[in-house]
């Protein structure tokens, strides 16, 4: 398992304020609707619709879901869950053909150097707010949906560093 929080928790907390964009910065976002409703294009209500079946499915193997689509200026986390002692931070990626790989192969190496980075983003708040700012593991997982087989796949521990 990986442990990100190599800094002292003062120190952490300190760059998250840092990081954390003003109400009057440019890079301050809207919030991304999570419900389906007329506003969402149909690509955003798949993608939420795939978002709901991880969750389900991560839930039934004893996952706990702690946020959904937290978003900051560095990306997005899809889903933010705890397994036991275990912060885990996944990403539901969906792919209507293999042609190309398939969503194992969409995780590229920059995107898995975005997710780290938004994930280091949000662990003090985190921290904070759920492991009352004691040290906490980290593991970095994804699900991967394809459409052509309807096959579920569950990557445990993408980032190794």
């Amino acid at each position: 398992m990986l442990s990100i929080m190599t800094y002292s928790l003062q120190k952490m907390d300190i760059r998250f304020q840092l990081a954390t964009p003003s109400k009057k910065s440019k890079y301050t976002q809207k919030a991304r609707p999570t419900t389906k409703d007329n506003t969402l294009s149909p690509t955003q209500q798949k993608g939420l619709a795939y978002e709901d079946d991880a969750i389900e499915f991560l839930t039934n193997k004893g996952l706990i879901l702690l946020y959904k689509n937290l978003s900051c200026p560095l990306g997005e986390l899809d889903l933010v869950m705890r397994d036991q002692q275990t912060l885990v931070f996944v990403e539901v990626r969906f792919r209507q053909t293999t042609a190309f790989g398939g969503a194992i192969y969409s995780l590229s190496k920059s995107k898995l150097n975005r997710f780290k980075r938004t994930a280091e983003y949000f662990l003090p708040f985190i921290s904070k707010q759920h492991f009352a700012h004691q040290p906490v593991y980290c593991r970095f997982d994804a699900i991967c949906f394809n459409g052509e087989t309807n096959e579920k796949i569950w990557l445990k521990n993408i980032i190794n560093s």
